[in-house]
């Protein structure tokens, strides 16, 4: 039997507590998320994670998940796990799984260390050349 082990520093992740706005709706939209649903789960992360009760355009903040029926608010603070994104307004589980990998709360960064990262991690810098990649 052959075991194969594979170890990624979280610096070639992107960092849910870190990550600029279009960085996370690049990891969004590479994870089939797009128009409005796109608009509303970037802003409802941000607002996730972020210390206010100030809701962003499309975002979701207290009175929404109460509206939604959730029997818990954001946090209003850094993600203390991942998988406390799935409680995120819009966050489906297809959409958590195509993610997971790329994702870290441990980096500490904004941005991540391209000389590591993986191509999907890559593909959700906003500009970034596909074929480059």
């Amino acid at each position: 039997e052959t075991i194969r082990i594979t170890m990624r520093s979280e610096s070639a992740k992107i960092d849910l507590n870190n990550a600029n706005p279009e960085l996370l709706k690049g990891l969004l939209r590479n994870a089939g998320v797009d128009g409005e649903a796109l608009e509303r789960l970037s802003d409802a992360l941000q607002d996730w994670r972020d210390a206010d009760d100030l809701r962003r355009p499309n975002g979701a903040e207290k009175e929404d998940y109460i509206a939604a029926g959730k029997t818990y608010i954001p946090a209003n603070a850094n993600f203390q796990t991942l998988d406390e994104l799935r409680q995120v307004l819009g966050m489906t589980e297809a959409v958590y799984r195509r993610i997971a990998d790329q994702i870290t709360i441990y980096s500490g960064q904004s941005g991540i260390n391209s000389s590591i990262a993986s191509r999907e991690v890559l593909l959700a810098i906003p500009g970034v050349d596909a074929a480059a990649v």
